[in-house]
């Protein structure tokens, strides 16, 4: 190197190593680089030496992808100009991105000129680069668009896809306020003033939405966000932000809200519908109800009236005849005899009464003074069989009772509330289930679950249709209507079983394949 070449002092080249950075003077013959000045951080920068480095500019390093960019072309530039690139070399198995600041000063053809620059490492530039190119994307692939305001919250900037979405020239937008610009349309749930004073407050928002117009006088809707911006003295700058057109959106939000009250009407109507067939069913059991107790009341009574205005009637002949004195001996005795038939008849008709409207009474009685006790379950099972002599029971049918209750099943429970349930749904199997069968078979069993106790009366008679099984618990429903049977077995006993055990009592049934009467009720029974 001549004496007239510039040399850099130690302090300066101890500089350019913190830094990193490498100043060069280049000769450059065609495409050849030739080093006329070297200053800085060649190992840390390029990791290799000054030496290489004077003997093979960087073309060896390069990627294969930038060869060629270090060394400009010479027809780029049209005098002394700055140029800056961007290049990557391999160090090791990696590859480094470094930023290349150069000027080109002509020294008489255009393929003798010298290069003289910088080196640096450009990662960070190169990351910008990237972040702005992958911005560049995502705002292309976005349905959203960017826009700025200044200090006085005017619009200052759109981003190209406000145009392109809304159809609206930013030539009336740019230098107004957003509700100047846009418009402000009164509609219910948007807090223009609410926005504003967050404006004023200098406070970020997030997605809020309103109404405006297109020039077409076509509504539109937005939904925009935006940040505060302030100077290094903190001073409020504007806002940047981004908006989106929400228009199918909200189409499709006001869509759901009119089927919404669609569906609560239709929900209105169907309440109302099923008040009025809950009212019509109420109805139609009590005229049930009323017609089950006027037939059933009506044999006692009308056998008491008929006793009563018969004993009536031969009262004023005994009468009439004492009175003629024709009175025999003969028409006392047969007066006297048809006295303690008729008493008899209507002490019997007014018992019959009596019992009816007791159970009828029992139906509709939601606690009984039943007590409480502690019970084996197989032992207060058979003990109710036993009682009801059901295998020996009188008639053309042989009735057999089998039990299968486990006899570790515990009940603290009300034991002569269950003990009647079991006797009604024993004397309705008895009575309905076989009838025209010369046998059958009446089936016990229970199974314990935690808390819960399910008992099971199953028969294998005649069994019921659905109408009928549908109907089983309705006061006074029988299907032996005038055989002396109430129609009251039945709903005394889910009486009992909901209001007393606290469980509940149901029943499956098939025509030709038997009945199943099923009781769910808690271990401990519930206290009053």
């Amino acid at each position: 190197m001549s004496k007239s070449q510039p040399r850099q002092s130690p302090a300066m080249t101890q500089a350019l190593n913190r830094l990193s950075t490498l100043v060069f003077v280049l000769h450059v013959s065609g495409r050849a680089a030739r080093p006329v000045l070297l200053e800085g951080d060649c190992a840390g920068l390029l990791g290799c030496s000054k030496a290489a480095l004077e003997r093979d500019w960087l073309e060896q390093l390069l990627h294969p992808a930038d060869a060629g960019l270090p060394i400009p072309a010479y027809d780029a530039f049209a005098g002394p100009s700055q140029i800056e690139t961007l290049f990557r070399i391999q160090i090791g198995s990696e590859y480094r991105w470094l930023r290349q600041s150069c000027s080109l000063y002509r020294s008489g053809t255009p393929q003798d000129y010298l290069l003289a620059g910088t080196l640096c490492d450009g990662s960070r530039q190169h990351g910008l680069l990237e972040a702005a190119e992958r911005y560049r994307h995502f705002t292309q692939l976005s349905s959203d668009w960017y826009w700025e305001q200044d200090r006085d919250l005017r619009f200052t900037y759109f981003s190209k896809e406000f145009e392109e979405i809304t159809g609206i020239a930013l030539t009336g937008i740019l230098g107004k306020t957003r509700w100047q610009g846009l418009g402000v349309e009164d509609y219910e749930g948007v807090d223009w003033e609410g926005h504003k004073r967050v404006l004023l407050a200098r406070q970020p928002f997030r997605d809020f939405e309103y109404p405006s117009k297109l020039p077409s006088e076509r509504p539109i809707w937005f939904r925009v966000s935006g940040f505060p911006k302030f100077d290094e003295q903190g001073v409020f700058c504007g806002y940047l932000g981004i908006a989106s057109e929400i228009g199918r959106y909200k189409s499709m939000q006001e869509e759901l809200r009119r089927s919404n009250k669609e569906q609560q009407a239709l929900i209105r109507e169907l309440h109302q519908s099923q008040a009025q067939v809950l009212q019509a069913e109420k109805m139609a059991a009590l005229g049930a109800l009323v017609v089950g107790v006027a037939h059933e009341l009506n044999t006692p009574l009308g056998n008491a009236l008929t006793a009563a205005s018969t004993l009536h009637e031969r009262s004023h002949e005994l009468l009439a005849a004492i009175a003629g004195g024709e009175l025999r001996r003969s028409a006392l005795n047969n007066f006297l005899s048809d006295l303690g038939a008729l008493s008899a008849l209507v002490t019997q008709s007014c018992e019959r009464a009596e019992q009816l409207v007791t159970g009828f009474k029992r139906v509709a009685v939601s606690r009984r003074n039943d007590s409480r006790a502690s019970f084996q379950l197989a032992q207060l099972v058979a003990q109710t069989v036993q009682e009801q002599s059901l295998a020996t029971l009188p008639g053309p049918t042989a009735v057999s009772v089998v039990c299968a209750i486990p006899p570790d099943i515990v009940c603290d429970s009300y034991p002569e509330a269950l003990s009647e349930l079991l006797t009604n749904l024993l004397e309705n199997a008895v009575t309905h289930a076989f009838a025209g069968r010369p046998r059958g078979t009446v089936q016990l069993s229970a199974s314990a679950a935690g808390d819960a106790i399910e008992l099971r009366v199953a028969d294998d008679g005649i069994g019921m249709d659905a109408l009928t099984l549908t109907r089983i618990f309705d006061p006074y429903f029988t299907t032996r209507l005038g055989q002396g049977r109430s129609g009251l077995g039945l709903p005394i006993s889910r009486n009992l079983a909901t209001t007393v055990l606290g469980g509940e009592l149901s029943a499956t049934s098939q025509a030709g394949l038997g009945s199943c009467f099923i009781l769910r009720f808690p271990r401990i029974a519930a206290r009053p």
